[in-house]
């Protein structure tokens, strides 16, 4: 279902961005920043930085306000106090914005889903800018784009095309094939097939589907070309050519590259002119185009691991007072761009501990990936041991009621009906552990690097 809210009476705002904010399946940020979403502009500051949040859940979209002035819905003369499901047909005003609110059926048709899917188009592509009217997404899933508009894959990289076999509902787990039959030891009557429990798994893998290939679109810029020197032209028949120009000793750069900025990359960047076989101009176009998709992927690796702590119930990154990360309040290439290389705004930190700061974050996201899986299988093992299958049956008090010959029997029986209830609720059984664990790993992996960097 997609939400499309459209501000009565503006094609366009004051900032140069759409009137009209479409969402499919994905939440937004509103305010007067512009680091939001979704940006509008109020020279009174009336709005707030960041006046409300709409987030995706269970199939609506839900309204919560965050500002000091008020949000408020359908002309009611009372602020919103509790989040507010939004219906077709809502009008809800955000300082002199009214904003209308309507609900359509969008990637659940039938004819959308039996589309093909586009081709995949490569780490090489260029060309893919974000469209006006359906903005970057920051705290919800957003659906994967087609990447249009791109140049030809190489041979290397792109896969071959052919027809691909219907995939399982979940985008992690196998097809589930019919169930097993009922064990030779079990004294239970053969039962029908149990339907499976929800798949949380391929739940969490469609709800955090991340479009890579956005991180490294925009114009494709081509590399420098010097200008090519004039030819000298032919003499006409019966005269001497002129003599050629006194040779010129080679330059190392041309004159462009001698001035001060010239000396302040190679001051920035650590390097010398010997270095460079390229003129100065080159490598600076070629700097310029690896600063652009150095950027672009780390934006798109953010707003993964922000949709990844979000779905797994870690706190997530707010705007604060002070020491703003930009690259995470970023959602494109362009933006990040003129944050990292202008002066930074008040609030965030400078582009060099801004870059630390996200590979720091980045790297805390793996080690408590990884120390969460550890936990969570820990978890589920402890669960089958010997022993902790003897002390469930004994609290329930089932050996109790048997002969000391048939315990080994009764033991394998509430061995079985464990495992048996465990593999049906398996997905959420292992999610809610690996949920726990990633949250305590998390913080605890934060406050060591946090402490780690303290002077």
């Amino acid at each position: 279902m997609t939400l499309v809210l459209t501000i009565k009476a503006l094609d366009r705002l004051d900032n140069g961005e759409t009137a009209r904010l479409k969402l499919d399946r994905h939440g937004a940020r509103i305010g007067r920043s512009p680091h939001m979403d979704w940006c509008l502009p109020d020279p009174r500051s009336y709005i707030s930085s960041a006046h409300c949040e709409i987030h995706y859940r269970d199939g609506a979209y839900v309204l919560v306000d965050r500002s000091t002035n008020g949000t408020f819905v359908n002309r009611s003369a009372s602020r919103l106090t509790t989040p507010h499901q939004i219906v077709d047909g809502d009008v809800i005003l955000i300082g002199h914005y009214e904003i209308e609110a309507r609900l359509e059926q969008g990637r659940g048709s039938g004819a959308e889903e039996s589309a093909p899917a586009a081709a995949w188009s490569g780490w090489d592509s260029h060309g893919a800018r974000e469209v006006a009217d359906d903005p970057a997404r920051w705290d919800q899933p957003a659906p994967r784009a087609a990447i249009t508009g791109q140049g030809s894959v190489s041979g290397a990289w792109a896969p071959p095309r052919m027809d691909v076999a219907p995939q399982p509902a979940s985008a992690w787990t196998p097809a589930r094939s019919e169930a097993p039959p009922p064990s030779a030891w079990s004294s239970d009557p053969p039962t029908q097939a149990t339907p499976s429990a929800v798949d949380v798994w391929g739940q969490l893998a469609a709800t955090n589907e991340v479009d890579w290939a956005r991180g490294f679109g925009g114009p494709a810029t081509p590399a420098f070309e010097a200008p090519p020197l004039a030819s000298p032209s032919t003499a006409p028949w019966g005269q001497t050519p002129a003599p050629p120009p006194p040779e010129r000793k080679p330059r190392s750069t041309p004159a462009a590259g001698d001035g001060a900025e010239w000396r302040a990359f190679l001051h920035g960047a650590g390097l010398r002119s010997e270095d460079f076989s390229s003129s100065p101009l080159e490598v600076l176009s070629a700097a310029g185009g690896v600063l652009r998709r150095l950027l672009g992927g780390m934006v798109v690796m953010m707003e993964a691991r922000a949709r990844a702590k979000a779905q797994l119930g870690a706190q997530n990154t707010s705007l604060e007072f002070d020491g703003n990360n930009p690259l995470k309040f970023t959602r494109s290439a362009d933006k990040a761009m003129a944050q990292m290389l202008n002066r930074p705004d008040r609030g965030f930190m400078p582009a060099d501990l801004a870059v630390e700061d996200a590979f720091r974050d980045l790297q805390a996201h793996q080690l408590a990936t990884l120390t969460a899986m550890q936990g969570a299988l820990a978890a589920t093992l402890d669960r089958f041991s010997p022993s902790a299958i003897r002390g469930r049956a004994e609290h329930r008090g089932l050996l109790a009621k048997i002969v000391p010959g048939a315990r080994a029997a009764a033991l394998w029986q509430a061995y079985e009906r464990e495992f048996e209830g465990v593999t049906r609720g398996s997905d959420e059984a292992f999610m809610e552990v690996f949920a726990k664990e990633f949250r305590d790993a998390y913080e605890r992996i934060a406050a060591d690097m946090k402490a780690k960097r303290r002077p």
